[in-house]
């Protein structure tokens, strides 16, 4: 994100239901990260621990975040929630649009444009 020109600001809540927070200048956007290294998707849900020390596991609503940083090197794919098919599991090849190469240095020249479309 710092190599895309945003702010990035982590919560301190770890059951939250995002994990980072960018900002450029006056407009900000909320982060889901999912990372796989073997599969070709990722699964969407939450875990929030509870004082018994038993945890309860969350699906994402609308508003929870505002992309999708779904992780699979060499390639991030940066998906708005509103274009996300299913709620709880993304197949990564269904998101090839969204798909940017981190070995590519185009890709660092041409960031995604995260702030103001979410507004549009």
């Amino acid at each position: 994100m710092h190599r895309w020109k945003y702010d990035i600001y982590a919560p301190d809540n770890p059951s939250t239901s995002v994990d980072f927070a960018i900002k450029n200048g006056d407009e900000w956007a909320t982060i889901q990260v999912k990372t796989t290294q073997v599969k070709n998707s990722v699964c969407l849900k939450r875990e929030s621990s509870r004082r018994s020390g038993q945890s309860k596991v969350y699906e994402y609503s609308e508003g929870d975040f505002d992309y999708l940083f779904a992780v699979k090197f060499p390639k991030v794919y940066v998906v708005p929630f509103t274009s996300l098919k299913n709620k709880s599991y993304v197949g990564l090849k269904d998101y090839e649009d969204f798909a940017y190469d981190l070995n590519d240095p185009f890709t660092y020249s041409h960031p995604p444009h995260l702030l103001g479309e979410l507004n549009e």
